[in-house]
């Protein structure tokens, strides 16, 4: 008998590679679909907007230069960007590095084209895929990229659905 189990979402790739990493600690990996047929199929109500939803994971490119800044906010997007708007109004620099970005150089933000790529209602998991989008921007404006070791970075959007990514993520 095991002395643990732990279940994850289903790679294919990686199931296999995982199970013999745990079988040496006693711990049995169990995988799951991370979305079900069901969950595709039905839709018991209707779905609310991106920009209405809380909990969200955002991008908001710089008109400029191309660069973006990933962003995460456990309320709505909206709401994020009027933060942003309100710390580029009143110059102050501490507040995330979009601000900085657009005081600095003197570049003008593309508010219009901000958008959600990913969202969840906890903040750990909402972190965890802000990380992986930041890590995952080529062009990014972000001072940090989070405390997930890069090793990772390759496997990130295994474990997110891509169906939020916008068009600057790769889609593997």
């Amino acid at each position: 008998m095991p002395k643990a189990t732990i279940t994850l979402p289903y790679a294919s790739h990686l199931a296999k590679s995982i199970r013999r990493i745990l079988a040496p600690l006693d711990v049995r990996g169990c995988f799951c679909l991370h979305r079900k047929l069901r969950q595709s199929l039905v839709q018991l109500k209707d779905c609310t907007p991106s920009e209405k939803k809380a909990g969200v994971v955002y991008y908001i490119p710089c008109g400029t230069c191309g660069r973006a800044y990933i962003g995460q906010k456990g309320r709505t997007l909206n709401q994020g960007l009027k933060e942003h708007k309100r710390a580029l109004a009143s110059g102050n620099l501490a507040q995330p590095a979009i601000a900085e970005h657009a005081m600095e150089e003197m570049h003008v933000i593309d508010w219009k084209e901000a958008q959600v790529v990913d969202s969840h209602p906890h903040y750990t998991p909402r972190c965890t895929l802000e990380e992986g989008h930041i890590r995952l921007e080529r062009n990014k404006l972000n001072r940090d990229v989070g405390p997930l070791p890069s090793t990772y970075t390759s496997h990130l959007f295994i474990l997110t659905p891509l169906s939020h990514a916008p068009h600057h993520l790769p889609h593997t």
